[in-house]
């Protein structure tokens, strides 16, 4: 009894030196933030578990509900806590067994986390919401993993290690909840002795107070409730654990503290980062509002630096913003393309199109892609779907990203594995792909706006044959890769114009070329955050300062086969320069019964001229445009010409066709004078002569009819593009499908391939009824505006003569040009001779 007593006093002893204990580790000042005591009076405890990565942490199971929650803190130094916008990674390994040790379930699930700082403004400093009372170590956000064992066959035990972590990581630590849901009969009586701050604090979800709960939610929200559970062993031996405290209640208003600024609606610009603005085909008159981030990066010479893009062969325009330290506005008309914006310091984009007095708001918001993320440890493999028992187009998109504290630009990724397999899991191809593209200036991460840079994609594509099963792609580093693909026998549907005009009122009607497609374990890879979504945008068009200086060689492809043609003389772009081995096929227009003074230009390395003139006779309609080809059939009788060429007449014959051809005698290049007698209803126009404000192109097209043209192409380098122009007849009022088809060589390999050829292509072309074009040497026949039809032969298409079909699904008579531009100075050998000028005369 006596041994007892003592034994009972000895064990009371030892709770009160305890408690005291406890009570003095309570009370050790926090300073890593500047903390007093007073903190823990707001502060809840919690123990946390640390995690190993060669021992298990063991925890039991009582079976009580069928999803484990597990919450998890990794730890950082204070160092590492400057920048509180970086995020880094770790991950979790679990396994459930039972009472045997029969492992029923495992998996390793990946977790992102950051250090989110709050601002107390009354004490004016900064805190965390969780933190340890060891001053070394700060806590990150808890991450939670949920698992469940529904179905499995009496799970009793879970147990945790720690797969992988970043290297700013010291440690992750864990606490484990499962459910205790109260029986049906006591939860009325269990709401009642709840104390306020617990109703309050199950209620946190609900928009109104727990004293409005009615009784149905009260049971739902105790049928819910969770309750720790401790690990199995030894504390100190088989664990080692930590208090981890959570600020309640918290009586100061806490601000959190962000390194990047939350940004305003708009598109967000920076040094780095470019924003595009489509604009519509028809043009608009523009308003562009700048907001800056930070108002006291601008300086007296900060601007923004707008280049509007054409869609057509026009050169690009520059213009200016000059920035204040609000908002900056720029109003001015823009015709259809792109307008792209560099700006000098952070800020905020918005666009409104102004009509009169009244604006509307552009949607100018990126598009978002849902990419995901590989590695060594984490492939990513992709099943392929045949149709028809034909070989599957398959695209991969790759993409590398760097952080500032994890990866060295030197260390990025420069390829990435892939293997093609069968059914059996047999290799039929495996190789490397190349990363080699330059930092975005374009996209980036949706999740962070300042600190991480976004490669733009390195694309590679396959024909994957029937064999295929799989394709699987692995990386050493950290590479973002999008997969896409499509159905062999689809034709290429493309818009005309409207496609060439990327508005996002028009994104739902446009056929994607590719879609994308998801892996085969993408549920997983959702779960362990290896899913990064990113914030793109629509490129401008490039422009080739060659071709828009005028180098270049035109090459024009005539059908094979029988065929007829006709000349059209249209307008030319005036913003282009004129080109000299051109001159033969530009106009310009020529004044009547008057005396024109015109100096000819010869073609390159000749000295004389063979000028002709191009005659109309019509009448101008009213509302026609000036100094346009837009006329209507005269039935008057036939007129006299006359033409006097430097005094001398040279010409004289009655008018029979209403357009015709008029070739006037070699003459030596230089100046000139030149008199034309006819009726005022006749307009002229004459060559080798570009001194004029308003020119014309005399272009031979060839009729597209029901029955279509071929082309025979010989290709000679890997990427070539044909360009056409497809005239309509003048007053066409619905749209015309023109399908191009494009026979192969020889069957295509399995790839990669850096470019992909569509064989088959649908145009649906919109005609563009803004203008007459004449069409010579017919009595009557007109065609709106030419629209340009692209079509591009990639390097997955080999070297040789190619046969393109070019065929309208309706029965029209349209008129086709077919030609390829080749930028830069080529070297041409031409022969020629000129003899002795005589007394030749004009022939019609």
């Amino acid at each position: 009894m006596r041994f007892l007593g003592r034994s009972l006093f000895i064990i009371i002893l030892l709770l009160l030196i305890g408690f005291s204990y406890e009570k003095q580790w309570y009370s050790k000042p926090w300073s890593g933030l500047q903390k007093s005591t007073t903190l823990l009076e707001y502060a809840r405890p919690s123990p946390t578990y640390l995690l190993n990565k060669t021992k298990w942490l063991k925890f039991a199971l009582d079976n009580r509900g069928d999803v484990l929650t597990v919450i998890s803190n990794a730890s950082i130094t204070r160092s590492n806590a400057i920048q509180s916008d970086i995020t880094w990674k770790y991950a979790i390994d679990y396994q459930i067994l039972n009472a045997a040790g029969t492992l029923l379930k495992q998996k390793t699930y990946h977790h992102r986390t950051r250090l989110t700082q709050y601002y107390d403004k009354i004490k004016k400093t900064l805190l965390t919401r969780t933190f340890y009372l060891n001053d070394s170590l700060m806590p990150t956000d808890g991450s939670i993993m949920r698992i469940n064992t529904e179905g499995l066959d009496n799970p009793a035990i879970l147990q945790l290690k720690l797969a992988s972590h970043s290297t700013a990581l010291n440690e992750v630590m864990v606490r484990i909840y499962q459910p205790d849901p109260i029986p049906v009969h006591k939860l009325a009586s269990t709401w009642q002795r709840l104390s306020a701050k617990q109703k309050v604090f199950l209620g946190r979800g609900s928009v109104y107070g727990p004293e409005l709960l009615r009784e149905q939610e009260k049971r739902s929200l105790l049928r819910n409730r969770s309750v720790p559970i401790g690990p199995q062993g030894v504390r100190g031996q088989d664990y080692q654990d930590r208090v981890l405290y959570f600020l309640r209640d918290y009586p100061d208003e806490l601000v959190e503290q962000k390194d990047q600024a939350v940004l305003p609606v708009g598109l967000f610009v920076d040094t780095w980062l470019r924003g595009v603005i489509a604009i519509p085909k028809q043009g608009v008159r523009l308003a562009v509002q700048f907001t800056p981030i930070e108002s006291s990066m601008i300086t007296a010479s900060s601007h923004l630096d707008l280049q509007w893009t054409g869609h057509g062969p026009s050169a690009p325009k520059r213009q200016k913003l000059i920035l204040n330290t609000q908002t900056s506005v720029l109003l001015q008309h823009f015709d259809g393309g792109t307008l792209e914006i560099q700006s000098p310091i952070a800020g905020v984009v918005r666009a409104y199109a102004v009509t009169g007095n009244s604006q509307q708001e552009l949607d100018i918001a990126p598009l978002y892609l849902r990419s995901y993320q590989i590695d060594m440890q984490s492939p990513i493999t992709y099943l392929v779907e045949h149709t028809q028992n034909m070989a599957t187009p398959f695209r991969v998109d790759l993409r590398v990203f760097t952080s500032p504290l994890e990866i060295s630009p030197h260390s990025r990724a420069k390829s990435v594995s892939y293997e093609i397999m069968d059914k059996q899991k047999n290799i039929i191809k495996q190789g490397k792909l190349s990363i080699d593209t330059p930092i975005s200036v374009y996209d980036r991460l949706s999740m962070d706006h300042r600190n991480w840079q976004l490669s733009d994609p390195s694309r590679h594509y396959f024909l994957l044959p029937k064999k295929a099963a799989k394709i699987r792609f692995t990386s050493k580093q950290p590479v973002l890769l999008t997969a896409y693909s499509r159905p062999p026998d689809l034709a290429r549907i493309l818009q005309v114009p409207q496609d060439y005009y990327t508005l996002h009122d028009n994104q739902k009607l446009r056929q994607p070329a590719w879609f994308r497609v998801r892996a085969v374990n993408n549920t997983i890879l959702e779960n362990n955050n290896q899913t990064v979504l990113l914030r793109i945008q629509r490129r401008p068009r490039e422009k080739n300062e060659h071709i828009l200086a005028g180098n270049y060689l035109w090459e024009n492809y005539q059908p094979s086969g029988s065929w007829r043609a006709r000349y059209l003389l249209a307008p030319r772009n005036n913003t282009l320069p004129t080109r000299h081995s051109a001159l033969g096929i530009t106009f310009r227009t020529l004044p009547a019964q008057t005396v024109v003074p015109i100096e000819f230009q010869a073609l390159p390395n000749r000295e004389q001229v063979t000028p002709s003139l191009v005659y109309l006779q019509e009448r101008v309609i009213n509302d026609a445009p000036q100094n346009h080809p837009s006329f209507m059939r005269n039935n008057s009788p036939p007129n006299a010409i006359d033409i006097i060429l430097n005094g001398k007449h040279i010409y004289h014959r009655n008018m029979t066709n209403s357009r015709g051809i008029i070739k006037l005698p070699r003459l030596p290049a230089g100046k000139h004078n030149i008199e034309i007698k006819s009726p005022q209803s006749t307009q002229w126009f004459i060559n080798y002569a570009t001194t004029s404000d308003t020119l014309f192109m005399k272009r031979l097209a060839y009729r597209l009819s029901a029955k279509g043209l071929h082309f025979i192409y010989n290709k000679t380098s890997p990427e070539d593009a044909l360009s056409a122009q497809l005239f309509l007849p003048y007053g066409t009022q619905h749209h015309v499908n023109v399908n191009v088809n494009i026979d192969l060589v020889r069957k295509r390999g399995i790839g990669p391939f850096r470019n992909w050829s569509f064989l088959q292509r649908t145009y649906k072309v919109v005609p563009d009824n803004e203008q007459r074009i004449v069409v010579l040497n017919t009595h009557n026949e007109f065609v709106g505006n030419s629209q340009r039809l692209f079509i591009t032969l990639g390097s997955d298409l080999p070297i040789g003569q190619y046969r393109i079909h070019v065929t309208p699904e309706q029965n029209i008579n349209a008129y086709l040009l077919l030609y390829r531009l080749t930028p830069g100075q080529f070297e041409r050998r031409v022969f020629f001779s000129e003899s002795p000028l005589n007394n030749q005369y004009a022939m019609e």
